[in-house]
């Protein structure tokens, strides 16, 4: 088809004022082929080469904040009807801060800057949390060595969950500087889901979903939960199906009710 069109455009536009569009529809053609290739290469590739593309994806943001502009990657108040105030950029920061971890040393000083940004989003959050930003940023600036005590209480003290549960050093992500090679498969799908990359973590779901046969109550509400997170949900009757299944088998009739509560809320919902 792609080839058609190559050949009705070459054939029809003559006019100097239609070379123009040639050169338009010529990009579109290449992104075309692009994404095609793009495919065909996925079917084939490991979970880490997966990831490996995904990062080379955020070089920019690193070129950007080495160039001095951290205007994509710095505290963005925003206003959500529900969930209250969040921090616009996270996913843009949590690009970087990925790509700083697995693929570029930063200066000391960019490290600095992005915890400070960080610390803004944590302190004024609606949603609180921790979040993988800060771990990994508290990771990479204690290879520096320098004093900052005061930065990391910072951080500690920014909400309750950073109080209870931040740490000054997390060795856990030095596994993954040694090399990308032991990386787990659904922990690139939960960074691909936090950095809001859904085509990867969609691509990095349907390599997961080969690990979690439909053989127990378990394996279909993680299903369930992350056809929900990537708006998946008409993918969700047969799980309900499958766990009502299991309820019947169970005798349980606590079991049996709620599973027929969810399946019959799931049909109300896709009204």
């Amino acid at each position: 088809m792609i080839d058609c069109l190559y050949i009705i455009y070459y054939t029809t536009f003559q006019t100097k004022k239609q070379a123009n569009f040639k050169i338009s529809l010529d990009k579109c053609l290449k992104q075309c082929y692009d994404k095609i290739n793009y495919y065909r290469k996925v079917s084939i590739m490991s979970h880490q080469e997966l990831f490996q593309m995904m990062l080379h994806s955020f070089e920019c943001y690193y070129q950007q904040v080495m160039d001095g502009d951290f205007s994509q990657v710095c505290w963005s108040e925003g206003h959500h009807e529900t969930y209250g105030i969040y921090d616009i950029n996270y996913a843009n920061r949590l690009k970087l801060c990925c790509y700083l971890l697995y693929c570029r040393n930063a200066p000391e000083e960019i490290l600095v800057r992005l915890f400070e940004e960080e610390c803004k989003n944590l302190e004024t959050n609606s949603f609180q949390g921790i979040g993988e930003n800060i771990k990994i940023l508290t990771y990479l600036l204690n290879h520096y060595h320098g004093n900052y005590q005061a930065l990391m209480e910072r951080a500690k003290n920014a909400n309750f969950d950073c109080f209870c549960g931040y740490e000054f050093e997390y060795k856990i992500y030095l596994k993954h500087l040694q090399t990308l090679e032991n990386i787990e498969l659904e922990e690139c799908l939960a960074l691909a889901y936090e950095a809001e990359e859904k085509s990867f973590a969609l691509q990095f779901f349907e390599m997961l979903k080969k690990d979690y046969p439909l053989d127990s109550v378990e394996n279909c509400r993680y299903l369930l939960c992350w056809n929900t997170n990537l708006d998946k949900s008409q993918d969700n009757e047969m799980l309900y199906k499958k766990i009502l299944d299991f309820a019947v088998k169970s005798q349980n009739y606590n079991e049996i009710t709620s599973a027929h509560f969810h399946l019959i809320r799931f049909y109300s919902e896709q009204k």
